[in-house]
């Protein structure tokens, strides 16, 4: 009689099985191309200026110009004025995007692969300033090292979280959404660290650039709650068609579309989210992950209708008084 054994299957939940590293290749590929049409744009400016300046010489001038027009002009190129990927790249990146996230089912899987990819992200080291805040710089020049984790952080940078997570007010998945910085909630979930502590100079280096445009803010009106209220309101009611004076829902709007000239208007859309308190940032879905105020990261506001309640016969006023910063410029 024979017997026979069964071999479990391999479990295949682990982030390692998903080639990661492909992604940070494809950006480098075409960060490379944009930057060389950039060079090649600075030489045509360049020799543009020269023939202009050598024109004009001549015009004022008997004699030809025999000095070193290199020098004369200045035509250095500084790197550190390159802008980055032009509009058509990075259309280009956010295909290939789509298509990887496709490819690896990472929608459907996104709650056991977010979840690694933060416990990998909160494993490695961290540098310290004498001020005691930490550096997001060298953090992302330790993932530059490997393509693997450059691959993650461009995951976890890219502009549209929607790509890879289905649903961000679901249970499963709201500490991954839009007002998650995600390389820093893995710090402050599995290390303890609070959003306060890194340099607010240095979060564009690992923080999608929306959220992280918000998170730098240098000031925000000073608005009460009923002021707030009611620019919600307007933003929420259908303006054309069908449904015309209909609201749409309030956990499930991502949009904000606030009448022009009123306190709220001209804001970023995510900062309208967190002071509306909509979609992801209404008091049913928040989480302690999320930025839910662009000046104090850990603090959570309280309810805007519990606070309306409460301070109906006071004036109840929303301040936010950051220190200064600059957006500086953002690498990939």
């Amino acid at each position: 009689m024979y017997s026979t054994r069964t071999t479990p299957r391999a479990f295949t939940h682990s982030i390692e099985n998903i080639p990661f590293a492909e992604i940070a290749t494809a950006y480098d590929n075409l960060n490379r191309q944009a930057y060389g049409e950039w060079v090649i744009e600075q030489q045509q400016h360049n020799e543009y200026r020269k023939e202009k300046f050598l024109k004009n010489w001549a015009a004022e001038h008997e004699a030809p110009f025999e000095g070193d027009i290199e020098e004369e002009m200045s035509f250095s190129m500084d790197k550190s004025k390159y802008p980055g990927m032009s509009a058509q790249y990075k259309d280009e990146f956010s295909i290939y995007m789509d298509s990887f996230a496709t490819k690896h089912k990472m929608q459907a899987n996104a709650e056991w692969i977010f979840s690694q990819i933060l416990a990998k992200f909160s494993t490695l080291p961290l540098v310290e300033y004498e001020d005691d805040t930490i550096s997001a710089s060298e953090l992302f020049k330790e993932i530059r090292k490997s393509p693997f984790l450059s691959g993650m952080l461009l995951v976890c940078k890219h502009s549209t979280r929607s790509t890879f997570i289905k649903g961000q007010t679901d249970e499963k998945y709201k500490n991954f959404s839009s007002l998650v910085p995600l390389v820093m909630s893995a710090f402050k979930k599995y290390k303890n660290i609070p959003y306060s502590r890194w340099d607010k100079d240095e979060i564009q280096y690992i923080t999608e650039a929306k959220l992280a445009k918000v998170m730098k803010m240098e000031t925000l009106p000073d608005i009460t709650v009923d002021e707030v209220l009611e620019a919600r309101l307007a933003g929420l009611t259908i303006k054309s068609g069908n449904k015309m004076g209909e609201l749409r829902p309030l956990k499930s709007t991502f949009t904000l579309y606030i009448p022009a000239g009123t306190a709220l208007d001209g804001l970023e859309m995510l900062a309208k989210i967190m002071i509306c308190q909509t979609w992801v940032a209404h008091p049913s879905t928040r989480t302690e992950y999320m930025i839910l105020n662009p000046i104090d990261w850990d603090n959570m506001p309280d309810p805007l209708i519990g606070s309306a309640v409460m301070l109906k016969n006071a004036v109840a006023t929303i301040r936010f008084s950051p220190p200064d910063t600059d957006l500086g410029a953002i690498p990939w």
